[in-house]
């Protein structure tokens, strides 16, 4: 963490995206108060993501280009989030936009579209879901956090990285200790930003790609292990309920997959290797994320999981 402080001091487009995400941060949080003093809404501001999605934006725009395909697939992939409810919905309303950021993002692409498109589709259906169940305790920001922090290990080039890194710091602290945001709906923007750095590293380095998506971690595997294993709630959701202590600790576990990802199968050049790296850790994962919580009453130890 130290390295990385160090080299976000050192980074413009790190400075400008950590800017950007306090600014973006803190207007989410106060916006979200006001809603909440109405007394029509509760819990944390569900708007994690957009700050994310438009801090990322603002980054590319003034130290890269945002392509045309980038922002139309954001835009399909935020409203396919907010259509589905069930998880196979989530994943058929999320193709249209995984498909704008892989054949419209201007990037080269070294790996097959379709296999992209139904790489970044599923990832987007993941992390939303993921972070519905985990609304309440602000875990989703603070791992996609961690998660963009990973990122920086496996692209080949770090400044865009960096920036996106620097803009997710505020939205993981504003999660995790403080709980006052989750991603929302715009989660899936945040993957379609990861998916868009996974085309573009991938195009030099195929096995770049796995380690980009692959960095999203527990993001991707609890939620599968939760589907497979039908637990509501699941051990590592009552983990998430018990407190700041109990988020710790799942961010821990999703830290150890994301540095196992990005180390053992990122650095890889061809996909395949790659793929059979990477699958051990999710597969850890989905374990953890089918392990059944303890019997209780449905009014006990429920972590909040409302829909935004």
């Amino acid at each position: 963490m130290g390295q990385f402080l160090s080299d976000l001091a050192a980074s413009q487009p790190a400075r400008f995206g950590l800017l950007v995400g306090i600014g973006g941060t803190v207007l989410a949080v106060l916006a979200w108060a006001a809603i909440r003093s109405a007394g029509s809404r509760s819990g944390p501001a569900p708007w994690g993501g957009a700050v994310m999605v438009l801090g990322a934006l603002a980054v590319m725009w003034r130290y890269s280009r945002v392509p045309i395909g980038l922002v139309v697939g954001l835009a399909l992939l935020i409203a396919g989030a907010m259509l589905g409810r069930r998880p196979w919905e989530l994943m058929v309303a999320s193709l249209p936009g995984a498909a704008a950021v892989v054949y419209w993002g201007e990037v080269g692409r070294a790996i097959p579209e379709p296999m992209l498109v139904i790489a970044i589709a599923a990832a987007a259906a993941l992390v939303v879901d993921f972070d519905r169940s985990y609304r309440g305790s602000g875990a989703g920001p603070a791992l996609l956090f961690l998660s963009t922090v990973g990122v920086l290990v496996t692209v080949p080039d770090t400044e865009l990285a960096m920036g996106l890194a620097a803009v997710a710091l505020p939205l993981g602290v504003a999660g995790w200790p403080l709980r006052m945001v989750s991603l929302g709906p715009a989660a899936a923007g945040a993957v379609a930003i990861l998916g868009h750095l996974a085309v573009a590293a991938g195009s030099s380095r195929p096995g770049a790609a796995v380690g980009v998506l692959g960095a999203l971690g527990l993001m991707l595997a609890e939620p599968v292990g939760r589907w497979l294993g039908r637990r509501t709630p699941s051990a590592l959701q009552e983990l998430a309920a018990g407190g700041l202590g109990g988020v710790f600790l799942l961010g821990s576990i999703h830290a150890v997959l994301v540095l196992g990802i990005t180390r053992f199968a990122g650095l890889r050049r061809d996909l395949l290797p790659a793929a059979i790296f990477a699958i051990p850790f999710l597969l850890v994962g989905a374990i953890l994320g089918a392990a059944p919580g303890r019997p209780a009453s449905p009014a006990a130890g429920r972590i909040e999981t409302g829909r935004t």
